[in-house]
């Protein structure tokens, strides 16, 4: 279960931010796993992932899911590999608990440019994205 953890968390850090620093990389890949043990979302890295909103027949409606490029109708090449060990070594990180969670407990995040604030507690920027946690 661990190397699937993995393998679908540095697919997202590669896919949605490999432009990123290594620190807005480890604040995505804390929002992942505080998803799993949120209990409003998937308890797993690979569903947290891969979560889409589907039509009445069962097919991914693109650009309605967790993570944009999972449904943005692109495929997902993994065409630079020094990046994606990158984000192979930061998923192992987070996933091992060897990284303290800058983002407070994040759940969502957004580019910073998007405007978006979700009505949630902004908890910290990272470079190009805010992230937010639930409001208490």
């Amino acid at each position: 279960m661990i190397a699937a953890s993995v393998l679908c968390m540095a697919a997202a850090l590669y896919h949605e931010a490999r432009s990123e620093p290594p620190i807005g990389q480890y604040a995505i890949a804390h929002v992942i796993q505080n998803r799993t043990k949120d209990g409003s979302f998937p308890d797993n890295v690979c569903d947290v992932v891969s979560w889409a909103e589907t039509d009445s027949i069962g097919r991914i409606i693109q650009g309605r899911c967790s993570f944009h490029f999972f449904c943005d109708g692109k495929p997902e090449i993994i065409d630079d590999p020094t990046a994606y060990a990158r984000a192979i070594a930061i998923s192992i990180d987070v996933l091992m608990g060897d990284t303290p969670d800058i983002t407070e407990g994040a759940l969502w995040y957004a580019s910073v440019d998007s405007g978006v604030t979700w009505g949630h507690y902004r908890t910290i920027t990272v470079y190009n994205h805010r992230f937010f946690t639930r409001k208490f």
